[in-house]
């Protein structure tokens, strides 16, 4: 007997939101249609010119660059030449020299390891 009670309640429920809904969809009103007036733009148009004018650009911050480089040399010794390119932001190329070492230390280490060959 429960169970038909619960079927009867469900079946209540059910035939209410029907009843709501047909109701609902058959009282509502047809949308009111309005025409769209050929209104105006409401901006101001000028022909485009060309000249030759500097662009002014006033800016404040910090600049920071895309790559950092540091250089270190492979050999101890003294600088006798540098580029003029090298010097904080300046930009140089894939195989610039850059800076060249005075050969005389290296100069005199190959003649001592000649020396020690000849006499080994």
């Amino acid at each position: 007997m429960k169970t038909f009670f619960k079927i009867l309640t469900f079946l209540g429920i059910l035939a209410a939101g029907f009843a709501l809904f047909a109701f609902l969809r058959s009282s509502r009103s047809a949308p009111e249609q309005k025409t769209d007036k050929d209104l105006a733009p409401m901006v101001e148009t000028t022909a485009a010119s060309s000249a030759d004018e500097a662009a002014v650009v006033r800016a404040s911050g910090t600049v920071v660059p895309a790559r950092s480089v540091t250089i270190t040399p492979q050999v101890a010794g003294k600088i006798v030449w540098r580029s003029e390119d090298l010097v904080p932001g300046g930009r140089v190329s894939k195989g610039q020299v850059l800076a060249r070492i005075d050969p005389a230390d290296y100069d005199i280490a190959i003649a001592q390891q000649k020396s020690r060959v000849a006499q080994a």
